[in-house]
């Protein structure tokens, strides 16, 4: 039983390791600015 646990937690550490390297290799934004208040009209891209 305490050998399933360490291979239970090595096993979610992995998983997060994976999860992170996902978000880095997606690109995304975390949040998408859906209004910009106080700004002008201008385009800023």
């Amino acid at each position: 039983t305490f050998l399933i646990g360490i291979i239970l937690c090595a096993l979610g550490m992995i998983a997060l390791y994976i999860g992170h390297i996902h978000t880095e290799v997606v690109g995304r934004p975390l949040y998408i600015i859906e209004e910009k208040i106080g700004f002008d009209k201008k385009d800023f891209s």
